[in-house]
């Protein structure tokens, strides 16, 4: 009777262990693709409760995912490069008008000792504008008037070439450039009012600036009276 009981013990632990491996074998090689993890859900610990199953996400539920990610990420990623090109359209419009605030704040210093010839330096008025010579890039500099050509000429520049980035324009460089010259000034005199190269009053004070990725627009617009700039 007690070989009996022993037989029958050995039996059942001997199936429950075939059991056991059964279920390790399917999950190790079929739960990734078929169900999720159950491992070791007829295991107990040392007090006899039994251990709680661990789970794992099948391959279908994190396609699922993934997919959600991607369709997400497709939705906006227009936004977001809408977004980043009118940022870089609002900053050069920004530069730019802190660049004709500095002119204007350097021709209102009135006059400067300045050598024009090389050989005597000369009391004269000097003026500041900013120059364009195409519709991506412009140059700060300092003039000088020219009594022979009756025409204010560069005298010097006053800071590195500035170039929009890329896909930002002058939109209306065609129109508002001098016919002769192919440029565009603006030249501020001592009283801070703006004039064209040849010291006639600026006539043609909007510049619009252009964003060729999106579309957008923005204005600068220099005031008559005081050639203080605007960003509309």
């Amino acid at each position: 009777m007690v070989n009996e009981n022993v037989e029958r013990k050995r039996r059942n632990m001997s199936a429950k262990y075939f059991e056991m491996m059964l279920d390790y074998l399917r999950d190790d090689m079929w739960g990734v693709w078929l169900k999720p993890h159950d491992r070791m859900r007829n295991e107990k610990n040392s007090t006899g409760l039994k251990i709680r199953s661990r789970r794992a996400f099948t391959l279908i539920e994190l396609s699922i995912v993934i997919f959600i990610i991607g369709v997400l990420a497709a939705i906006s990623y227009p936004n977001m490069t809408k977004i980043y090109y009118d940022y870089q359209l609002e900053g050069a419009a920004t530069v730019l008008a802190s660049d004709f605030r500095f002119a204007l704040n350097k021709a209102l210093s009135n006059k400067e000792i300045v050598n024009i010839s090389g050989t005597n330096e000369v009391y004269m008025d000097v003026r500041y504008g900013i120059e364009f010579s195409n519709d991506v890039s412009y140059t700060i500099y300092s003039y000088y008037f020219d009594g022979v050509s009756l025409k204010w000429k560069i005298l010097s520049q006053l800071d590195e070439t500035q170039i929009f980035p890329t896909g930002v324009i002058l939109k209306n460089f065609d129109t508002v450039k001098n016919g002769t010259t192919g440029k565009y000034s603006v030249i501020y005199n001592n009283n801070g009012n703006p004039m064209d190269e040849n010291g006639n009053t600026l006539v043609k004070n909007t510049l619009k600036l252009y964003s060729s990725f999106t579309g957008t627009k923005k204005k600068i617009i220099i005031d008559l009276n005081t050639g203080k700039p605007r960003i509309e």
